[in-house]
């Protein structure tokens, strides 16, 4: 049984493949035979001379070309670079040795110094004046009157002057040069605001520029109150020196 169905199906494929052949028989038969292709002529080319203008041909005359106007690109500021500052390298400073201590010198005490005591006097210089010579006096020097007094007993007697010029002792022109006693005389004969007590007068002739001092002595040369000082000009018309000396 299956090989009945076997060959049935080869006979099956049998008539199918002869009908196939048959049917393509026919189309070709049908059509009749394929025409030979044909190849298209070749075309020639005859070069044509330089410059030949062929007769009839209209010429045309072509423009110039537009000039170009090139723009030109503004030129572009290249920034500059500015160089990174490199770091330098901070310098060692080498260790200085620390310097030994010093021994500060004890500081000595000086000796304060000591004011020079003002000498006591026994006589108060109570006025120093300058007046100018009366108006007949041809002294061409200096005159002096001095008045050495208490308060009790009026003028004193037996008491003279020191007189210095430029530090130089200077003499009077009287040998009598001792203080009077008793009442006092007038420097001037008419009373007037130059008219003082005077009970010595003494006169020096000579030079009268430079720094004058008058001081009160006793009878042994010693000071009796403080120095006056007097400066004189070498035009100086007040040379008459008043002095005048209070018994304390």
């Amino acid at each position: 049984m299956p090989r009945a169905n076997k060959l049935r199906s080869s006979l099956l494929a049998l008539l199918l493949l002869a009908g196939a052949v048959s049917v393509a028989g026919c189309g070709s038969l049908r059509r009749g035979p394929e025409p030979t292709p044909t190849r298209p002529p070749l075309a020639t080319y005859t070069p044509t001379p330089q410059g030949f203008i062929p007769p009839n041909a209209v010429v045309v005359e072509q423009a110039a070309p537009a000039p170009v106007v090139q723009e030109v690109a503004a030129p572009v500021e290249v920034p500059t670079a500015i160089p990174a500052e490199i770091p330098t390298e901070a310098p060692t400073v080498a260790p200085t040795a620390t310097p030994e201590p010093t021994q500060t010198p004890t500081s000595l005490p000086t000796a304060t110094p000591t004011a020079t005591p003002t000498p006591d006097y026994l006589f108060e210089l109570e006025e120093n004046s300058r007046f100018p010579l009366v108006k007949d006096d041809k002294l061409a020097g200096v005159r002096i009157f001095a008045y050495i007094y208490d308060v009790d007993e009026f003028a004193l007697g037996n008491y003279g002057l020191i007189i210095t010029r430029n530090d130089q002792p200077v003499e009077p022109v009287e040998t009598n040069s001792r203080s009077a006693a008793g009442l006092p005389g007038q420097t001037r004969t008419e009373i007037g605001p130059y008219s003082r007590f005077t009970n010595l007068t003494l006169t020096v002739e000579g030079a009268t520029e430079g720094v004058w001092t008058i001081q009160a002595v006793d009878a042994n040369r010693a000071p009796l109150g403080r120095p006056a000082i007097f400066i004189l000009g070498s035009q100086d018309n007040e040379r008459e020196l008043y002095v005048r000396y209070r018994r304390k």
